[in-house]
Order: C-alpha cells, then structure tokens, then sequence
C-alpha cells in the first residue's frame, strides 16, 4: 500500500480539493487532489462527517496510489459521487496530510474559511440504518410545528408520566408505578442519559390529544424510534461539526444513503429535542445578528462534545472565536495537551473575560500536572451558577479593576493581587450533580432522588443550627434568608441578582414538599417498621408538576455538586466547591466578579479549589473597604 505523494501548499490560502471521478453503484473510488487557491474562490462542496472506527479501513485510489480511509468516509464517498461527472469536494482525512503537522497546523487554522466559502456543505449522517428514512421524512412537518406552546406540551408530558388514565376519579392513585416515576425523572427531570433524552421535546408533540391535529405519526409508529436513533448517530456529538456548520453558509445538504435532501437541520432543534441542531441554530443566528461568542464561552457550549484528538477540545472551537487568542493560544499539535490546555487559560485570563476561567475549574483532573488554575476541557463541566454573564456578580467592584497577572517562566504559576476573606470553619453534606450520577438506572434512580431530600433537610439544619454566628444576622429570620438564598447563589430565572423576594413564597412551598418527602411510608407488606423511601423519593417527583415546587427547584438544582460552608472570622454562609476542606482560605482576586477556595500549599503559594457563593459579599463592598484599607497582597496560583 503506497502513500499519497502530496503536492506542497506555497501559501496560507491554498488548500487540496478532492475530484471524486464519476462511477455506478459499488465500483471502485477513484480521485484526484489538486492544489488552489481560496483567494480563487474555487467551486467545492465541504463534506461535514465523523471519521469513524480508525480500524475499520477501505481502500480508495487517488492519485494512482491505493489509498487507506475509514469506512464512513468511504461511505460517503460511495454515496455521494456523481454517475455522469465529477464531483469536487473538500474531505479533511483525504485533503490534509495528516501526518504533516505544520500543515495540519496552517490547514486548521483555515478551516472556518474552508467551510464559510464552501458552495455547500454536505453533512454525512452516516448509511441508512433501522429506518433513518422515515425519520428524515418527518423533518419537515416537525419544522412547521409551532413551538409557542412548547412548556403547556411539557407540563401535559409530565402530567401524563406521573397521574393515572382514569381521569376525574377521587380514588385514583396520584402517580401509577415507581418505575413510571424513574422514567419520568430520567428523560424528563434530571436527563441522566441526555443522549437517550434528546427526543423529550418530540414526544411531548404525539399525545394522544395532539397528534392528529399536528399531522404526525401516531405515538406508538417506529418513526419515533427511528428519529431517537438519528439523533445519537456520532455526528451529533461531535465537536468539529460545530464550526462546519456554524460557518456554512445557508446550503446545507443533509445526507443518508438512501436520500439526499436539501433541507435545514438546524431549525428543527427546539421540535425534536435534540441539543446540537439547536445550539447550531443559536450559534448561526447569533453571527448573522452580529453578535459574537468569546473563547470561553465557545469552550462551554462545546464541553460534553467528542473529538479523536483530545487537543480538538480546544482547536475545534478556536476559529469561531471573533478574536485572535494572542500570543498565548497557536494551533500547534506538537504541543502536548497539557500545554494546550494551560496556554487556553492563560490566554482567557489575559482577555475580557479574565477570572472568569477559574470558575471553570474542577477536581480531581484528568489531565495530570496541569496547574489548579487552569480547566480540565476533558472533564465534564456542568453548567452552573458560575457560568458567568456580566449582569451578575460584582465581589471586586464595579469589575473595570485592571487584571494584573505574573506568569512564571515556565508558565506553572501565575501570581495575582487579591483580598484574603477568610477561612473555611465548617462544610455541611455534599449533593452529587445530576451529571456524577449519569450512569444510574432503576432503583438507583429513586436512590438519587431520595438523597435530594435528605441533603437538602441536612443543610437547612446546618445553616439554622451551626454554632457559627452569622455576622449582622441576629434573627432567625435574617438567618433563614441567607439560607435560601444561598441555596439558589441568590439568582433568579434569567441570572439576575439578587434573586427576587418573592421566591422566598416558593422556598417555603419547596420545604414543605420537603417535609413531607422525608415522613416517608410504612410499607404494609413489610412486617418490620422499616420507612421506605420510595414513595418520599416520588413526593419530590410529583413536586416537579407543581410551577411554586418547580420553581425554588429549578433554582435550587444549580447548587446540586456543591456544599454549605460557614466561613470565620465573620460567620458567612457559602455555597461552595465539594472538595473544599476545613480551614481552606476564601480569596478575592482584583477584577473577579466572584470569590475563591483556595488551598495554601507552601507559604504563599496556593492552588486553586473552585469559585464560590458567599452571602453578603457579592456586590464588592467588602473588597472596595479592603482595597481602601490596603489589604490586598499577592498570592501565587500553581
């Protein structure tokens, strides 16, 4: 098997094209390559793919030479080809040569230009498989749903989970079976599997009352399932089809072995449920509207999407961001991740963006000796109250402090001027996030619920109860305040703060369904007087249909992966990261909408735990006052 002798690429607008020579059925692939110009405005189609299992091999000829692709590409080829004439693409397996780093650098750099002046981009799901077509042919009459009532269809959904089918009778039981209940909290709630979940939004367009009108296939037509199954094909999960797409102009071709149809995947995100046609959709408006996404915020939206180069993580995203990363953040694949990874931080922190990439930080790391302050992108990053707007925290001021950062020689440490707060004096239970129990099923599920409510009863204990006084605090009333507050980082709905005075109705209703989760039931069947704990677990699930419930809840569920602490010497209560230790130091950094745990490790050298939500202290008074009083000192991150 020879190798593809590549003709060399003299400038940094040239690019390979692929002419796939015309052929019937199963014949043989044969192309080209040959070098133009972009400057040239070259006609090409851009195919938008996953490369697929790299074991799987299947032999093509270009340039006269055998030539070894993976069997999607291959497939896709096949499928796409012209029986009469040639077809030119642009294929990034095939046009780039891989195993030239300093062009798979420049190339990539191109890649948001490959795509936006592309005729058409080609999006290769894959070969027909359980039925695709008839999923496909459901597109359009999805896209022309109305979406306006969107939340009455998710309501009737629930409703239709958790209450019985015989309707109006008293003696009916308020949900029908635990394994009902899983279910709905499965899809529905918590989304532990979100791939299996991504037709939540469709199903709730077949009940019973609804079909017909809307012209759909009925609830129980294999239609549906097919459109499930269409929806975790690989390409959907796939960070680099972000960009492909996103940069595409408007042709985009969608295309299954057995049809090819021009329509626009895109719209129909909210209709079908599923995330990345969606976030495409929000990503594409959003360019033409002129608005623009910063790196961070690229890196968030793309978090849980897969590339076979742990390096894409961050080269995938990079060409949609408006702005040149500066001189910390090249595409290099020489470098190793960590590098990457640590040179991605530096350059956020030098930006507009500043601290706010410490907020992104988790632990343990996958990534081992990447400094604390700089984020893991290998690690699931849940969205959270951190996920900074700039309408929300303030704990350093107005926010315009210039950001004064020391990088050290080997780009390890950096050192930072901030105002030392406190320490951690004591940490309550700790609320795994919805994400750490992905992988439950059936009673495990229930388990999970279960839990909700016993930490949630423990930590309004310990925020009552603690021997810690919380300072200026002195009524029960004042205390239960910090208390709910800090429960929901003192956000409403749409990220403003502080969160409105009326959710304190809600945090009363939330408790009281609470209460009644944690009584439990004596099982009748049990000879003992074991409480069981399904039927508390179920109370929360039927809480989710109550909107006074549900609403505290929603709120309530950013905190899930954190821990209550009190902090000394002033007694505050936090929301903080659930590695936090005792004794561990709250900071904040000048030009930091929010505080920090931090870990000293040797003298002034700490390591950064993770943000936190410290009542009382969001607004900046205390680091204004600190400021005044000259008490801020360097503190080196490593």
């Amino acid at each position: 098997m020879g190798s593809i002798s590549y003709d060399k690429l003299t400038s940094l607008s040239e690019v390979r094209l692929l002419e796939v020579e015309p052929a019937d059925g199963s014949s043989l692939i044969i192309c080209n390559l040959r070098v133009c110009s972009l400057d040239d405005q070259p006609f090409y189609e851009a195919l938008s793919y996953t490369w697929g299992n790299s074991g799987a091999k299947r032999t093509i000829i270009c340039n006269g030479i055998e030539f070894n692709t993976t069997d999607n590409c291959y497939n896709a080829l096949l499928r796409l080809r012209y029986p009469q004439q040639k077809r030119i693409l642009w294929v990034d397996a095939i046009c780039i040569d891989q195993t030239n780093v300093l062009e798979r650098n420049q190339q990539v750099q191109l890649m948001r230009r490959i795509y936006n002046q592309a005729n058409r981009v080609l999006i290769w799901l894959g070969v027909e498989e359980n039925g695709s077509t008839q999923a496909i042919a459901m597109l359009p009459k999805l896209k022309e749903v109305s979406l306006l009532h969107e939340r009455e269809i998710l309501l009737q959904m629930m409703e239709d989970e958790f209450y019985p089918a015989q309707k109006g009778r008293s003696d009916a039981p308020p949900m029908r079976t635990a394994d009902n209940a899983i279910q709905a909290i499965t899809n529905i709630e918590v989304q532990l599997k979100t791939q299996t979940a991504a037709v939540v939004t469709a199903r709730g367009l077949i009940l019973q009352d609804g079909v017909e009108r809307e012209g759909l296939p009925g609830p129980s037509h294999d239609a549906w399932t097919e459109l499930s199954s269409l929806l975790r094909r690989a390409w959907f999960s796939r960070v680099w089809v972000l960009q492909e797409v996103v940069m595409s102009k408007e042709a985009l071709e969608l295309a299954l072995a057995a049809d090819c149809l021009e329509k626009t995947l895109l719209p129909l995100g909210p209709a079908i449920g599923s995330r990345m046609p969606r976030m495409m959709d929000n990503l594409r408006q959003g360019l033409r509207s002129g608005q623009s996404w910063d790196l961070l915020r690229l890196l968030l939206i793309s978090h849980g999407l897969d590339c076979t180069d742990i390096k894409d993580k961050v080269y995938g995203v990079l060409g949609m961001a408006p702005k040149d990363p500066g001189p910390w953040l090249k595409i290099d694949y020489a470098l190793p991740v960590l590098a990457i990874f640590r040179n991605t931080a530096l350059s956020i922190l030098h930006g507009k963006r500043g601290f706010d990439v410490l907020a992104l930080v988790r632990h343990p790391k996958r990534i081992s000796g990447l400094p604390s302050w700089a984020p893991d992108w290998t690690s699931l990053i849940p969205p959270d109250f951190y996920i900074l707007e700039e309408k929300w925290y303030s704990a350093s001021g107005n926010g315009t402090s210039a950001i004064n950062i020391e990088v050290s020689r080997d780009c390890s440490t950096i050192t930072v001027d901030g105002l030392h707060c406190g320490w951690v004096k004591d940490i309550s239970a700790y609320i795994p996030s919805p994400s750490e129990a992905k992988d439950l099923e059936g009673d495990e599920v229930l388990e999970f619920a279960h839990n909700i409510t016993e930490v949630a009863t423990e930590w309004r204990n310990f925020a009552m109860n603690c021997d810690s006084a919380l300072e200026g605090m002195s009524t029960y009333e004042d205390q239960e305040e910090a208390f709910w507050r800090t429960m929901v980082a003192d956000l409403d709905a749409e990220g403003y703060h502080p969160a409105p005075r009326d959710l304190y109705y809600n945090y009363k209703h939330f408790l009281s369904k609470i209460k009644f989760a944690n009584r439990g039931f004596f099982d009748p069947a049990d000879a003992g007087s074991e409480v069981s704990k399904t039927p508390g677990a179920l109370a929360i699930v039927y809480g989710l249909h109550d909107p006074d419930f549900k609403r505290f809840y929603d709120l309530f569920r950013k905190a899930f992966g954190h821990r209550l602490a009190f902090l000394k010497p002033a007694g505050w209560l936090a929301l903080v990261p659930k590695t936090t230790r005792k004794d561990d130091s709250l900071y904040i950094f000048e030009g930091a909408k929010i505080p920090f745990i931090v870990r000293r490790r040797r003298r002034q050298q700490f390591e950064v735990v993770g943000p936190c939500f410290v009542h009382g202290i969001m607004n900046g008074n205390l680091f204004v006052q600190g400021k005044k009083m000259s008490r801020l000192t360097k503190i080196s991150l490593v």
